[in-house]
């Protein structure tokens, strides 16, 4: 009996205590992800090509939740006509420009590491430019790597929206 009880307990830390997501997000404190109510989501930086289905995925996960997607592909086109500078990142210039040709409150930019193992996630307000939140986003439980572009964005949406 005794011995059946450990087994238990055991089986249920292993259960849950794995469960856990391993990522790591960095907010502004001053930052409330919910004043943003339109967001935009250019493709992801990744090395399989599957940036773009990750970002629409993101997208899609993130209006369920009535958020406002905006096109990111309007967002890419201005990104790449105005790189970020080493020291500074993205400039107010370009991301107001972002803001008023898409009326974007927030971009959230991404980049898979070439095995799949972690998200790198920043988000920038548009208004005043400021980063208001970055994080390596990991897959939960014993998974090593994400399967799909559905289970990028899922991991995504949920780290940054809690």
């Amino acid at each position: 009996m005794r011995n059946s009880r450990l087994a238990l307990a055991l089986a249920c830390l292993g259960l849950f205590g794995c469960a856990h997501s391993r990522s790591v997000i960095k907010r502004d404190d001053e930052a409330g992800f919910g004043s943003y109510r339109a967001i935009g989501v250019p493709a992801f930086v990744d090395p399989r090509g599957q940036g773009q289905k990750i970002a629409d995925a993101v997208n899609r996960d993130l209006a369920a939740l009535t958020y406002n997607p905006v096109d990111g592909k309007v967002i890419a086109k201005i990104l790449a006509q105005h790189k970020p500078s080493k020291d500074f990142g993205y400039s107010l210039e370009t991301l107001q420009l972002i803001r008023n040709q898409t009326s974007a409150d927030a971009v959230i930019i991404g980049r898979m590491s070439p095995d799949w193992s972690a998200a790198f996630v920043m988000m920038f307000e548009t208004n005043m430019g400021e980063q208001v939140l970055r994080g390596i986003i990991r897959p939960s439980g014993r998974k090593k790597v994400f399967k799909n572009a559905d289970e990028v964005a899922l991991a995504v949406v949920k780290a940054i929206t809690q």
